[in-house]
């Protein structure tokens, strides 16, 4: 008995190792990954003229709908930088960036277009919940919503929060899937003037 009592304790403390091993492991990866992903990402795409030149990506048109429920298209914005956000009023990571953005826009709002998309399914956030947290905060950037989808469908958006900074000609520059910080919204408005 004592054989068997002394292996499974041999094999408890092995298998605790090689756990405290994997959570490490996780751990690096995780902090490596985090330290990647806090950056900006260029987005163009192979040019078919040349080898390795890259062409730049047009944005995507849609149409999403004022507080008025007036349709705006994307397009409607070209000749000024933008600053595109997807996001939801009950998107935590979406409420900690907001302020970064209300920031900019008194800043900024005169030079760059911010198109705040609120991802309005009906069942998740609504026109009213949506406009509700606006008006708590104070938030005094344009909101638009996206009651069909259409937005979220052409730039395949499945995960909150999404920033793509525009060209004043209606060329993606850069983009960011998940929190913006201050200093990173900076960067992608610099790169669109």
């Amino acid at each position: 008995m004592e054989n068997k009592t002394g292996s499974s304790n041999k094999t408890t403390v092995i298998v605790t190792l090689v756990l405290i091993g994997v959570l490490i492991l996780a751990s690096v990866l995780y902090s490596s990954l985090s330290e990647k992903s806090e950056n900006l990402l260029p987005l163009s795409t192979p040019s078919p003229t040349a080898g390795n030149e890259k062409s730049p990506v047009k944005a995507l048109d849609f149409t999403v709908y004022d507080a008025e429920n007036r349709e705006v298209r994307l397009s409607d914005f070209f000749g000024k930088p933008i600053v595109l956000n997807f996001w939801s009023s009950r998107c935590s990571p979406c409420q900690i960036e907001m302020p970064y953005f209300q920031k900019a826009f008194e800043e900024f709002g005169e030079e760059v277009e911010f198109v705040m998309v609120n991802l309005t399914d009906g069942n998740w956030d609504t026109v009213t919940s949506a406009s509700a947290y606006t008006k708590k905060n104070s938030y005094t950037f344009p909101i638009y919503f996206d009651t069909t989808l259409d937005a979220a469908i052409n730039y395949a958006v499945y995960s909150i929060p999404a920033t793509y900074f525009i060209d004043r000609d209606g060329f993606i520059k850069t983009y960011r899937i998940g929190v913006l910080t201050e200093d990173l919204l900076q960067t992608g408005i610099n790169l669109t003037r």
